[in-house]
């Protein structure tokens, strides 16, 4: 998951490119070169209001992008999000976040529309929820280097109710958002972003030793990270490596079927998600599915496509990939 060049977002499912970054704020003297993988996914959404799950199909979708130079520099980023358009409640929830790493120092930039617990819960009845809540967005941009991390976090208001077809426009008013700002000393070992540190842990998970398939790793690999000046937690359990997997009629060859576990290092709250990734030659550590439970009555699904699927997955239109963010200097 790029930010400081322009990918199609139609076309097929892979996008490999050198991009020129001379636009962005990398200190002087850094390659900055970036070679950019993009991939899309389909969302479906499962609801269970009483005992049984309805299921619909093709709600919304997502772009995950990353970069890379030939030295550790890196960009990843996320766009995920429903579209009210169909969406059986018109239900508008998304987040767009973006890090990337120049030597010592790391990014995060970040927009979602706000919710909380009791909101997401009343959404399952009342649609007027939806409508007054979706003109509100939280906001994060953090800086990480020499052992600590500066975050502001703040909220966005805005007149109408916009998608993510929309998440450059707000990017360009994060200026403008109410703020805090919030200091904290981090470990030296500790990620600059719940993405990174995903690829972290699915990159170290992908050195297996031969003959292992269909076996579970004994140990969990861990990671720590910085979020909204908070540290947390992230955790992979896998169920093995299943020998060869089969997507949308698409072959990839063997695979990883892995459960991750987010841990607030304050509160302790847990959340879980399921990601398969691909674990051969072809496309290593690229999420194939990823299963997200955030309640009991709900649960989220992205599914790799291609091709025309992937046109369609967001519905973005032509020349809407990744572009500049408004890095902090």
């Amino acid at each position: 998951m790029t930010l400081t060049g322009a990918v199609a977002a139609g076309g097929s499912l892979r996008h490999d490119h050198v991009v020129d970054a001379s636009a962005s704020t990398a200190p002087a003297g850094v390659n900055v070169a970036l070679e950019t993988t993009t991939r899309y996914y389909t969302m479906s959404a499962r609801v269970r209001p009483f005992l049984v799950w309805i299921q619909s199909q093709n709600v919304g979708g997502a772009r995950l992008s990353w970069s890379r130079t030939p030295g550790e520099d890196s960009l990843v980023e996320l766009l995920v999000g429903s579209d009210p358009a169909r969406t059986p409640r018109g239900v508008n929830r998304w987040g767009f976040i973006a890090e990337r790493s120049i030597g010592r120092v790391a990014e995060l930039v970040g927009i979602m529309t706000e919710t909380d617990d009791a909101m997401i819960d009343r959404a399952r009845t009342e649609r007027s929820v939806e409508t007054v809540n979706g003109r509100v967005y939280k906001t994060i941009q953090s800086v990480v280097r020499d052992g600590e991390a500066t975050s502001t976090v703040g909220r966005l208001v805005v007149d109408d109710n916009l998608t993510y077809r929309h998440y450059r426009a707000l990017l360009q008013r994060l200026p403008g958002s109410r703020r805090t700002v919030q200091r904290m000393k981090v470990e030296p070992e500790t990620e600059p972003g719940f993405l990174t540190a995903v690829k972290s842990l699915v990159q170290e998970r992908l050195v297996v030793p031969e003959g292992t398939a269909g076996r579970a790793s004994r140990n969990p690999l861990r990671r720590q990270f910085v979020y909204a000046g908070a540290t947390w937690e992230l955790s992979l359990h896998d169920s093995g490596l299943l020998a060869d997997v089969m997507v949308r009629q698409r072959r990839y060859g063997p695979a990883i079927q892995g459960e991750f576990k987010i841990r607030n290092m304050v509160t302790r709250k847990e959340t879980t998600f399921r990601m398969l990734y691909a674990a051969g030659a072809k496309e290593p550590g690229t999420p194939l599915r990823i299963v997200y439970r955030p309640r009991w009555w709900i649960e989220i699904e992205l599914v790799l496509v291609n091709g025309d699927e992937a046109e369609r997955a967001l519905a973005l239109g032509p020349s809407t990939g990744p572009h500049v963010v408004p890095w902090q200097r």
